[in-house]
């Protein structure tokens, strides 16, 4: 039997144009490595589960939000989602080592039934 450990990804950029590139290919990547389809409902559902990249109120900056999966650990859709976020990380390493003046941040928030809260700097 899983047990749950929820992952939340918060993406941060002073580029938006890079963040709606991103949110495409994540929408793309999750539609097809979890809902089994590139197009019709595994599309609209994967663009409903990763909103849109919203704008700070001040110092413009931009944040794109993949929220947690909510399955067990072990489970299919936890694995898949595991392996999306693989994905993103070598998709954010790639852009930052193109381009250093534009870095991609990457915070990771994991809330487990057996450690807790934690919050971790990925990038």
């Amino acid at each position: 039997m899983g047990y749950f450990r929820d992952e939340h990804l918060i993406i941060t950029s002073f580029e938006k144009d890079v963040l709606d590139v991103i949110r495409v290919k994540l929408i793309e990547k999750i539609a097809k490595n979890l809902l089994g389809d590139d197009y019709g409902k595994p599309q609209q559902t994967a663009k409903q589960f990763i909103p849109p990249v919203i704008t700070t109120l001040a110092n413009t900056s931009y944040i794109l939000y993949v929220p947690m999966d909510g399955s067990k650990e072990g489970w299919t859709t936890s694995n898949d989602m595991d392996d999306v976020r693989a994905w993103l990380y070598r998709e954010v390493d790639k852009i930052n080592a193109k381009d250093d003046k534009n870095h991609i941040g990457v915070i990771r928030i994991e809330n487990c039934d057996y450690n807790g809260l934690s919050v971790e700097k990925i990038e």
